[in-house]
């Protein structure tokens, strides 16, 4: 027997989500372009099919919404063009101890073959600064324990790539 129910709707695809300081973020897939950082609130309501930063498939065009209609919840970053996120987790302490003013999440991304350190104001959930590192390759997971949630090794992180590769990742000196 499985009981549920819904927490959030109007999700084109998400492809990662974390719970970090009683708050839960999503990366997700736009259609062409407007891949989004979302915060989820429950019952909120995040528009897709009506609405999007991106274009449609078939003819380009926008997606045309009512604005005045409160009801959805804008993401909290809409990336136009698309880089194909791919995980979300929670950063390194090393990390997240440099930006302790801000939550620190890290975004893998198919597309732009890198990593994005995303800095989001703990006070009023705006993005305050998006990095991208160039790997060069499509990254696809982070290394996860048996709860789900990312592994670290002594602030060392591993992702796996879509070329059969499993990285090891550590920022020294950062910053």
């Amino acid at each position: 027997k499985i009981q549920f129910s819904i927490f959030s709707k109007g999700h084109r695809n998400p492809q990662g989500l974390v719970k970090l300081e009683n708050k839960i973020f999503s990366s997700e897939h736009g259609p062409q372009g407007g891949d989004e950082i979302n915060l989820i609130v429950e019952e909120g309501n995040f528009g897709w099919p009506l609405k999007s930063y991106g274009t449609r498939y078939e003819d380009g065009k926008s997606y045309k919404y009512n604005k005045s209609d409160k009801n959805f919840v804008d993401p909290l970053y809409a990336f136009v063009p698309s880089i194909a996120p791919s995980a979300l987790a929670k950063c390194p302490n090393n990390l997240k101890n440099f930006y302790n003013k801000n939550i620190c999440l890290m975004s893998l991304s198919l597309r732009e073959q890198s990593l994005f350190i995303i800095l989001i104001n703990q006070q009023d959930n705006r993005v305050q600064n998006i990095e991208k590192i160039k790997f060069g390759k499509r990254m696809r997971h982070f290394g996860s324990n048996l709860n789900g949630e990312i592994f670290f090794d002594n602030d060392a992180f591993f992702i796996s790539t879509d070329d059969l590769k499993i990285l090891k990742v550590k920022f020294l000196n950062f910053r």
